[in-house]
């Protein structure tokens, strides 16, 4: 886990450091720079999270760590709905286009969360056992709707990928 963590660590200084060059030296003031800086919020915060839930400092049936886990697992799906709005608002600058599919993207992300957040609180999707968690039943269901998160967000970068091009 120290590796992770360490990794994890970088990962927020390189976000912390992105996020100061977009608030701090871009003139650019628009719906889709705030956009950006709350993609960049949302990573750093999952990326936080997973980092201390990681941490070997809890012991017994942690309450603290259940809380750590719980916004660990449910912040991936903010993480992914700011990216699906900051990706429209970047292709829209372009060329018009309809919020449809974009907006899918976003509920579905909804509904996943709310899932995913009612399985933790039910004690299905993890359990906490003598400072470590155990994956729960629903675990699956949390694996594959992040994968079709994936995969759903890959479709749409490769189907609009050519409207971004500025040569």
């Amino acid at each position: 886990n120290g590796a992770i963590i360490a990794t994890e660590v970088f990962g927020l200084l390189v976000i912390a450091v992105i996020m100061y060059g977009v608030v701090f030296e871009s003139k650019q003031k628009d719906e889709k720079k705030h956009a950006f800086i709350w993609l960049c919020v949302a990573c750093f915060m999952s990326i936080a999270f997973d980092a201390v839930s990681m941490m070997p400092i809890y012991s017994g049936d942690s309450p603290l760590l259940a809380v750590i886990l719980t916004l660990d697992f449910l912040l991936p799906y903010p993480v992914v709905g700011l990216f699906i709005n900051y990706y429209y608002l970047a292709i829209s600058k372009k060329i018009s286009i309809t919020k449809g599919f974009f907006t899918l993207g976003i509920l579905f992300c909804t509904v996943a969360a709310m899932i995913c957040f009612v399985s933790a609180l039910m004690g299905v999707l993890f359990t906490v056992e003598n400072g470590v968690y155990v994956p729960g039943p629903m675990y699956d269901v949390y694996l594959l709707t992040y994968l079709m998160d994936l995969v759903y967000t890959v479709i749409l970068i490769v189907m609009h990928s050519n409207k971004l091009k500025t040569h």
